[in-house]
């Protein structure tokens, strides 16, 4: 029922459930980590990775979900999401932050991925994921130097980008002021 709900998750967002390139898989990981910090709890838990937040539970249900796709199973049809206000809005936030922000388009480097949008959300989720997971005794001028060297490639103009990233998740309410 998992990779169900997977689905029908990743087609509200209108994202798509294709895992073929590594691109396509961390694309994957980082649009349902952004949809749970949202407001939407589909129960994945997430480490820190190379590539930024990582489920492995996740990685497991997706490659189930493409199997059942690739057999041209059609299981998910039968069900629905019962939308509410709070689906709503947790989409309407998801879909404000997943899209490069023009102001900082030109910053994003599409080197890695070829595509600034997989740049940018893996950018903006690993500044949510660490400083939303940091220790108390952790201050965020080490977090920022910590994503400086792990994830500066992904940007130019890090400070400013990093500003702006998090500002923006700020008034998102995604982390605290």
């Amino acid at each position: 029922m998992s990779s169900i709900t997977l689905k029908l998750v990743l087609d509200l967002l209108k994202c798509s459930p294709k895992i073929d390139t590594q691109s396509d898989r961390i694309k994957l990981q980082k649009e349902i980590y952004l949809i749970q910090r949202c407001g939407i709890d589909l129960g994945y838990q997430y480490r820190w990775h190379i590539f930024g937040p990582y489920s492995k539970e996740l990685t497991s249900t997706y490659y189930d979900l493409d199997a059942c796709l690739r057999a041209g199973e059609m299981d998910y049809t039968w069900y629905s999401l019962k939308p509410s206000n709070g689906m709503d809005n947790a989409i309407k936030r998801f879909n404000e932050l997943s899209s490069v922000p023009e102001k900082i388009n030109s910053c994003i480097v599409d080197a890695p991925y070829k595509d600034k949008s997989i740049a940018w959300i893996e950018f903006l989720s690993s500044v949510d994921y660490l400083l939303h997971n940091k220790p108390n005794n952790t201050k965020e001028e080490d977090v920022k130097e910590y994503l400086r060297n792990k994830k500066g490639n992904l940007v130019i103009n890090f400070d400013e980008v990093y500003k702006f990233t998090v500002d923006l998740l700020k008034s998102k309410k995604l982390l605290l002021n």
